[in-house]
Parts: C-alpha cells; sequence; structure tokens
C-alpha cells in the first residue's frame, strides 16, 4: 500500500504494538473459553477494545502523514473499553445487581454515541498540525477535546465507583477479588486517563503519555488475569494460563528494554550530530542528511549560506541554543528539519545547523524494526517454545495422572503408571500408584471379611455379649450396693417433727438414679431430717439439711454418717438429764462439735456442709449453725430475702473450725417461711443469648422462684427442674410457723403509749405510778417488759430485775443485748452460776462481743476458775490486743 511508505517505526510505534500484542492474547484467550460467563465476555471484548486503541495509537505515530483514521480509531474505542470494563465488575465474580447494570450500560452507550457523532463531525472539520515532542500528526480540535479528556475521566473513575460501591455488599472472599481487580484497573484505566488529562493540559508531554500507557497496561492486565485465572468459575485451560503470563512477562520487560534502547539511539544521534555542527563549513564529513546552516554574528548581523538548495523559507526568529535541539519546518509545512546550535566564541559568531527531520526518523526506524524483528522472533518462541516444553513436563504426566484417575473411578485398581521425570508431577504419580495400590489391597480383605462375614459376626456377637453379661453382672452388684446403701439411709431421713405451731416439708432428689429388682431407686449425697427435743422444759423442733462432698454412692457415704451421729445426738438428749438441761446455744455448740470431730477424723476426704438448729415452738425463737451451706431463705409478707450475707463457718471436716464457731439466731413472725437447701437449687445449667449451656452464678435466682411459688418447696422444685437442667442433688428443708393465734399482745401503738406515759411519771417524780403501770402490762408486750428491765436495773432493783427477765427471756431469748444484762443483774444479785451461764449464751451467739467477754472473764475469776479466764482473755486479746482492762486482768491472774 503506498500509504505505508509513509510509516516509520520509533519507540512510540514498538510500545503500541507491545501493548497491542498483550491486549490482543489477553482477550482472545478469554474469548476462547467455552461455555463462558457474561464476565469473561465483558472481559475479553474490553481487553479487545484496548487492543484497538493500542493499534490506534500505533498508526497514529508511525504515520508520517496526516492521516486521520488512527486518531478517530482511538477515540472511538476508549469509552467503549471503558463502559465494557463497568459491566465486568457487575458481572465478576458474581452477578450484581442486574438491573442497575443494565441501565448504566445503556445509559452509557447512548452517551458514547452521542460523543462518536460529535467526534465525526470535529475531525472531519479538522486541520492537521505536526507535534514534534511526540512525534506524530495531530488535528486541531480543541471544543471537542476538552469535552472528550472529561468524558474518558469520568469514565474510568465511574469504573472505581461501581468497583468500591460492590465491595460494600459482598462477602470478605469477593471483597478481596475486588481490590486486587481495582488495583489492576488503576494502572489499566485510571493512571493512564490522569496522565492523559496532564498531557492535554501541557504539564505531561505526549512521549511520558505513551510510555504510561504502554507500560501499565501490561502491568494492570498481568494483575488482572492473575485474579480472574484464580477466581473464575469458567473451565479455562491450564496451558494457555502459563503461555499467558509468560507472554505478559515478557511484553512488561521488553517494553522497558525498547525505551532503553531507543533513548540512547536518541543521545547516539544527537552527540552525532552536534559533533558534526563543529565542523568548519567546508569540511566535506559533515553527514549527508545536512540541509542548511545559519551564520549569525553575536552582534546581531545575520549572513545564511545556503546548502543543497534550502531556500530562503526558514521561520528563524527564535535561533537555537548551543547544543540544543530544535525542530523547524517550512512556512508551508512541506519539509521538516532538527536543527542544532553552536557558538564560536572565538569568532564572534554563532550557526545552526539544519538536518533532514525524515533522516531522523528513517534513522530511528532501521533501529527499531530490528527490535521489532526481535520481539516478533520472541513472541514465536514464546507461543511456541512453551508450549512445547510444559506439554512434556507438565501436560502429558497430568494427563496420564488423569487417565489413571478415570481408570480407578471405573473401578480398576491394576493401574501403575509409569514415572518418566522424578519431578513434583513424578512424586505426585509415585504417591498416587501406591494408593491405588492400597485400595486394591483393602478391597481384597474386605472381600476375604465379607465372605466370611457371618462366621466373624457371631464370633463377635458372642464375644460383645460375654462382655455386657459381665458388664451387667457388675451394674447389678454395684445397684444392690446402692440399693443396700439407700436402705440404710431411709431411716435417717426423717420428718419426725410434730407440732400444732411449726410445719416441716422435705423435698430430696438425688441426682443418682437406678434401676433395682424393677424398681428405680436414688442416691445420692443430700440429707433432711427434723424431729422433737425438750432442753430445760420447752419443746423444740431439731433440724437439719445438709450436703456432703462427693457423688453418688460417696455422697451417700457422707449422709450415712452425719444421719447416723445426728440421729444419735438426738437420741443422747432424750436419755441423758445433762444434755435436756442445756440452753439451746450450747446443745447447738456440743452437737456441732461432735459432728466435726467425726468427720475431721476422715482428713479432709469427707466434708459435709450443713444447716441445723433449733426452733423454739413457745415463741418462735430460731438458733442455727451455717457451715459454708447456702445461705438461709426468709419468706415474710410475699417477699424472699436471704438471713445472711456472708459464710463464716467452713464446711464441718475442715480443720481448726472451732475457733469461728458461734450460734446464729433469729425470730420467727406468725405466717413466716424459712427455707433451706442444697447448692442443686442454685447451680442449673441455662442456653445463654449466644445458645451456649451455661452454669447459673446469680445467687439472688432462687429468691425468684420462692417468691413466685409462694414458698412452697414442691412448686419451687417443679420450677427449677422444668425451666432448668438439673445437674447436682437437690434437697429443700421448708420451716413454717404458725405461732399461738390465742396470744393476748397489745398493738404495738398502745403499748408506745404506756412506755411514753410511764417515762412521764418517772421524770415527773411519781415513780410508784410508773412502775405500776408497767408491771400491770409488761406480759402483754415485749417491749414493755424490756423498759421494765431496764428501770430496775437502773434503779438497781436486780432481783426484780431478774425476776422480770426470766419471764421475758422465756418468750424472747433472741436478744442478746438483753440477756447480756440480765447475766448483770443476776451477778449483782449474786446469781453468779446463773450470770455467768447467761454471759456464755451470749458468748455463743458474738464471741467478738468484748464488753461480754470480759464480763464473763471476772465472773470466772471471782469463782477461781482461773483456767478458764485464762483462755478467754487470750481470746480477748486476739480481738483487741491493747484493751487496758483486758491487760489488768491478765496482769491480775497471769501467775495464778
Amino acid at each position: 500500500m503506498e500509504i505505508f511508505d509513509y510509516f516509520y517505526f520509533n519507540y512510540f510505534v514498538l510500545g503500541s504494538f507491545i501493548s497491542f500484542l498483550s491486549w490482543t492474547v489477553c482477550g482472545g484467550f478469554l474469548l476462547y473459553i467455552k461455555k463462558k460467563s457474561n464476565g469473561t465476555i465483558f472481559l475479553g471484548l474490553s481487553l479487545l477494545t484496548g487492543s484497538v486503541i493500542s493499534l490506534g495509537y500505533m498508526f497514529s505515530q508511525g504515520f508520517f502523514s496526516p492521516v486521520k483514521f488512527p486518531r478517530f480509531l482511538t477515540l472511538v474505542f476508549i469509552p467503549i473499553h471503558h463502559l465494557l470494563l463497568v459491566q465486568f465488575l457487575f458481572h465478576f465474580p458474581n452477578v450484581f445487581k442486574p438491573q442497575i447494570a443494565k441501565i448504566v450500560f445503556y445509559i452509557q452507550s447512548w452517551i458514547a454515541l452521542v460523543m462518536i457523532a460529535f467526534l465525526f463531525w470535529s475531525i472531519y472539520n479538522a486541520s492537521a498540525y505536526y507535534n514534534f515532542k511526540a512525534h506524530y500528526y495531530d488535528f486541531n480540535m480543541p471544543t471537542f477535546t476538552s469535552f472528550y479528556t472529561v468524558l474518558s475521566f469520568v469514565y474510568a473513575l465511574f469504573l472505581y465507583i461501581v468497583g468500591i460501591w460492590k465491595i460494600f455488599f459482598v462477602s470478605n472472599y469477593e471483597k478481596k477479588t475486588l481490590v486486587y481487580l481495582l488495583v489492576g484497573l488503576f494502572f489499566c484505566s485510571i493512571l493512564p486517563a490522569i496522565t492523559n488529562i496532564l498531557n492535554k493540559i501541557g504539564m505531561v508531554d505526549r512521549a511520558t503519555y505513551i510510555n504510561v500507557f504502554c507500560t501499565f497496561c501490561a502491568v494492570g492486565l498481568f494483575i488482572i488475569l492473575m485474579v480472574y485465572a484464580n477466581k473464575t468459575k469458567d473451565r479455562s485451560n491450564f496451558m494457555f494460563k502459563v503461555v499467558g503470563v509468560s507472554f505478559l512477562i515478557l511484553m512488561t520487560i521488553y517494553n522497558l528494554v525498547s525505551y532503553i534502547v531507543l533513548d540512547h539511539i536518541e543521545e547516539v544521534y544527537d552527540k552525532t550530530h552536534q559533533e558534526s555542527s563543529k565542523l568548519p563549513l567546508d569540511n566535506k564529513h559533515h553527514t549527508q542528511d545536512l540541509c542548511y546552516v545559519i551564520e549569525s554574528e553575536l552582534s546581531g548581523e545575520n549572513q545564511r549560506v545556503q546548502i543543497d538548495l534550502v531556500k530562503n523559507n526558514i521561520d528563524t526568529k527564535n535561533f537555537v541554543a548551543d547544543g540544543s535541539r530544535i525542530y523547524r519546518e517550512s512556512y508551508r509545512g512541506n519539509d521538516k528539519y532538527i536543527a542544532y546550535g553552536y557558538t564560536d566564541i572565538l569568532e564572534n559568531r554563532t550557526y545552526e545547523y539544519g538536518f533532514s527531520y525524515l533522516g531522523y526518523k528513517k534513522f530511528v526506524h532501521t533501529i527499531t524494526l530490528k527490535l521489532l524483528y526481535v520481539l516478533l522472533i520472541a513472541v514465536v518462541f514464546v507461543s511456541i517454545g512453551t508450549p512445547i516444553f510444559l506439554s512434556r513436563a507438565i501436560a502429558e504426566p497430568l494427563k496420564t495422572l488423569l487417565n489413571g484417575i478415570r481408570k480407578v473411578r471405573e473401578g480398576k485398581l491394576d493401574v501403575n503408571l509409569p514415572i518418566k521425570i522424578h519431578d513434583e508431577i513424578g512424586y505426585l504419580t509415585g504417591v498416587f500408584n501406591s494408593m491405588v495400590h492400597s485400595i486394591d489391597m483393602s478391597k481384597k480383605k474386605l472381600e476375604e471379611y465379607s465372605n466370611h462375614l457371618e462366621d466373624m459376626v457371631s464370633t463377635r456377637t458372642k464375644e460383645l455379649q460375654k462382655s455386657l453379661k459381665e458388664i451387667q453382672d457388675l451394674k447389678e452388684k454395684q445397684d444392690g450396693d446402692y440399693f443396700l446403701t439407700t436402705l440404710l439411709l431411709n431411716p435417717l431421713i426423717k420428718n419426725n417433727a410434730s407440732s400444732d405451731r411449726v410445719r416441716i416439708d422435705f423435698l430430696v432428689k438425688q441426682n443418682k438414679e437406678f434401676f433395682f429388682r424393677e424398681k428405680i431407686y436414688d442416691i445420692g449425697g443430700d440429707i433432711c431430717i427434723s424431729e422433737n427435743i425438750e432442753l430445760r422444759g420447752k419443746r423444740y423442733t431439731v433440724f437439719l439439711n445438709a450436703d456432703a462432698m462427693g457423688k453418688s454412692i460417696q455422697g451417700a457415704g457422707g449422709v450415712l454418717v452425719i444421719g447416723s451421729v445426728f440421729q444419735s445426738i438426738i437420741q443422747r438428749t432424750m436419755t441423758y438429764e445433762y444434755h435436756f438441761n442445756l440452753y439451746p446455744e450450747k446443745w447447738i455448740k456440743n452437737a456441732f462439735k461432735d459432728m466435726h470431730k467425726v468427720f475431721e477424723s476422715f482428713d479432709c476426704s469427707m466434708l459435709i456442709s450443713t444447716i441445723f438448729g433449733l426452733l423454739d415452738e413457745d415463741n418462735g425463737q430460731v438458733y442455727y449453725i451455717n457451715a459454708e451451706h447456702p445461705w438461709i431463705i426468709l419468706y415474710r409478707d410475699n417477699i424472699a430475702s436471704f438471713l445472711e450475707d456472708k459464710v463464716n463457718i467452713r464446711k464441718l471436716g475442715t480443720p481448726g473450725l472451732e475457733g469461728e464457731l458461734y450460734v446464729s439466731t433469729f425470730l420467727l413472725k406468725q405466717g413466716d417461711i424459712l427455707i433451706m437447701g442444697s447448692d442443686g437449687k442454685d447451680d442449673v445449667i441455662f442456653e445463654n443469648a449466644f445458645g451456649e449451656k451455661v452454669i447459673n452464678e446469680d445467687e439472688l435466682f432462687i429468691l425468684s422462684r420462692v417468691m413466685e411459688s409462694k414458698g412452697n418447696i414442691e412448686r419451687i422444685y417443679e420450677s427449677i427442674s422444668k425451666s432448668f437442667e438439673l445437674k447436682d442433688d437437690i434437697s429443700l428443708l421448708s420451716i413454717q410457723y404458725y405461732g399461738d393465734r390465742n396470744d393476748a399482745i397489745l398493738d404495738d401503738d398502745l403499748a408506745i403509749a404506756i412506755i411514753k406515759s410511764a417515762e412521764k411519771s418517772y421524770q415527773d417524780g411519781f415513780l410508784h405510778e410508773c412502775v405500776k403501770l408497767l408491771t400491770d402490762n409488761y406480759k402483754k408486750h415485749q417491749a414493755i417488759s424490756r423498759y421494765l428491765i431496764e428501770l430496775y436495773v437502773g434503779l438497781r432493783k436486780f432481783g426484780e430485775a431478774t425476776k422480770i427477765a426470766h419471764e421475758y427471756l422465756s418468750h424472747h431469748g433472741v436478744d442478746s443485748n438483753l440477756l447480756y444484762k440480765v447475766a448483770f443483774s443476776m451477778k449483782m444479785n449474786n446469781e453468779i452460776e446463773e450470770a455467768i451461764e447467761i454471759s456464755e449464751r451470749v458468748r455463743l451467739r458474738e464471741p467478738w462481743n468484748i464488753q461480754n467477754l470480759l464480763f464473763l472473764i471476772e465472773m470466772y475469776i471471782s469463782q477461781n476458775n482461773y483456767t478458764r479466764a485464762k483462755k478467754l482473755l487470750q481470746k480477748a486479746l486476739n480481738i483487741e490486743p491493747n484493751n487496758a482492762k483486758a491487760k489488768r486482768l491478765w496482769n491480775q491472774i497471769r501467775d495464778k
């Protein structure tokens, strides 16, 4: 073709051709895939449009003639390229917002069509001019160029916006894929678009733009192809992937090498022609492409010397600087030159040597053409040599391995694949052969087993039956042991207390159940006991709730021990005078010590938590000890609350326990219910908000259950067991106090009025009236009795105070403060023995009460019981080491 006579290669042409090859190979590879998805189609078409764009750049840079179709080709396909990439992002790796994708496609297509029509009109009427810096013909279309530059950048930016928008709606797995794609698209679209804008506004030259386009498009293509090959669901060819990657790497490297080589050629050309410019005008060694020389004096007077028919038609108003390159052309634009300046300071002259620009183009063309031939040879070598090498090294061994797998799937287990090369695939083939051999051997053994299956099953069944029989025999023996243990336990777990004023209820559910002689029994470590005893002529209800350490038989052993010991204590109390003449505090302390000593002998291998105590049936006074058992619950006026808030006494059997022993007291009102139970009622299992099974840690959990059930332990258990999973034995013991409904008790307000009236009489000096008013009413209200006792003590009438106190304490023995005053009155009334007993009762309740302790010590000293006094003094000094009275008493009896 005649037009190609004006086609010259340079770096811009070669770089565009390399880019054309990269886009074409990648796009063709994608469109070659069979049964491809829409995402693959859009990506393949967009890559082919990229190849058309590169082809347009190549023709624009190569033709040394104002040809319009290459520019038209480039400008038409750039928006099409971008809109296809947008659709690729909508469809890869999965389809995203299909309706929106369709709308975007139509809108971008219509905008592109309008812009193409505008381009056709603009380029048809545009005049051409030669851009020396970029070495190509361009066309004057300022209005279109401004609009088109903005549109191209907006299309490229919109591509990125779609990708970022999609990231927020896809899974974490797809997010990574989109991020990698956006990185590749940045090099392919965003970076060239930014560089193009900078070129149009003059900040970057055309050479930089073409270099960025050719180099970074190859990098972006490499990233996109890698992401696509690893994330696509389409069935692709392994060989295409390897060859494609190798091809892209070759194109990227060769583009950089070409740039370096041709840049050096430019330097060689400049150096050669600059040296030629320094030769004398008549020198015959000037280069053949010298067209003109302009001589000028430094003073400004010019003289033109014409060489080779150069006419006086060159614009020389801008004289070239010494040693630099400048481009000139004739006024008509037909002839173009490369000029170099030279200054001769000795002769006071400057020279401009003009060389043929066409000669420059041919010089670069010759070198670039050789690089093109090398490139084509390399492409052929990579395209043909790589598949041949991979076919022998990878493809054929893989096909052999796949054929072996197909045979195994068909049931042929005699496969033994040959190993030609001992590399990774050879190793994999060897492992495959070993695996098939193992499967074959296993199959043969399985067939052998199946042939003798009935005999083997029969033999194994007999062995299992024998083992099961042995296990069953052991289970029956164990259940027999459990049953015998329950026979021993049942007589101990008895609710023997009976009273018209007190009601005791039990509920014991052991966690371990067993089947014996066609009946279901349970066994565990919880126990409840109640009995009636008399102490000092008063009737008391004894109660005990305990939880032994360990499960099933171990816990039952602990229950058996405490039940036996406690029953022996009850029988001893009923039999021996010494024991039924004890005060309740002393009785509880002695009982606790007896039980503790028994469990202590087990050397911490059997510990037991318990609450046990006495209830005075006449007045509702409760005396008890809590040995690390869950707190007692008081149900009063439809409200449930704990009587305690901390643990002060450790389990029975804990070493060193006696030093912290004390008896708690509480006064029940009519209608009150006390509920005590083991930790099985608290340690229940439930599902939390995450569906995980956890153990309850809320200590207030049981209070709501008590209030829901109105203190009924059967309903409490039903509420817990239906809603939660039990993990431990559970026992509940409730004490409901009815009281004496026939007692004549004054109203509290009336009692307060009587006390205030007595106080007024006393203050007015009418002591007789005061005493008479109080003595007439003290039996009717405890507050009046208390006030009368304190009045007698204040008047030092200790005999009267003691008399009233005995009556008061028979009904209100929990008042420890008044109990101390009674002891003081008895001492002052010379009733020392009884005073000591009363003071000891206070000490058992409040071992830390230093005032009572020192008072008790003084009484023991007065009785010459120095041993007891010294023991108590040591406790007092432990409580208050700097107590002056305690020190004085110690000095008094230290040597006695």
